[in-house]
């Protein structure tokens, strides 16, 4: 079967062009319960850069207010926050309602249009994204959700990881799609 150039330097532009945009498959989803349990993901290899996903909300304290990966909604408050001081058993506590990984909170990045992303910034959609470089040797990153008293915590987020192609892979896609479309002369 013969394929012809225009197949070829088409498949190769789709490629160029859709990998970028984080459109490539998922490699890993995990459900990380509310309720403080570690989820563990499988070894991510070393050097590899990885598009970590964080989305959905779930409920904390025994009054079911919603949370996110980097941000919650107190009681009797409108507006949702980062992170708080509680008063609880005759002293403030700091508490932060995050999804850590490794025990390390990192800034999410989230977006207000689903398109740009940033740093402290709050998602409607509940949808954050982090990349993260698997480092040194194969790890195995962990996620939970950090707070005083997740007892009363329900539900789960949904994580995705991803790998991010590196740049040359990519261009070595687009100029293999280019090459192989390129006409001969006869």
């Amino acid at each position: 079967m013969k394929i012809s150039r225009k197949v070829l330097l088409m498949c190769g532009l789709f490629l160029a062009t859709i990998v970028p945009l984080g459109i490539a498959q998922a490699d890993e989803i995990l459900f990380v319960p509310a309720d403080g349990t570690i989820v563990t993901s499988s070894m991510l290899e070393s050097g590899q850069l990885y598009r970590i996903r964080a989305e959905g909300t779930y409920d904390y304290s025994w009054d079911d207010l919603p949370a996110d990966a980097e941000w919650h909604l107190r009681q009797g408050q409108t507006v949702w926050e980062e992170d708080f001081w509680d008063y609880g058993g005759g002293f403030y506590i700091y508490e932060e309602l995050d999804l850590l990984i490794n025990d390390i909170e990192y800034d999410w990045l989230g977006t207000t249009n689903g398109i740009n992303f940033a740093p402290h910034t709050y998602s409607p959609s509940h949808v954050y994204i982090l990349d993260f470089m698997g480092a040194g040797e194969e790890i195995s990153l962990y996620f939970y959700i950090q707070d005083i008293e997740p007892g009363d915590n329900s539900g789960q987020l949904t994580v995705t990881i991803s790998e991010i192609p590196e740049p040359t892979t990519l261009i070595l896609l687009g100029l293999g799609g280019l090459i192989i479309g390129k006409k001969r002369p006869h």
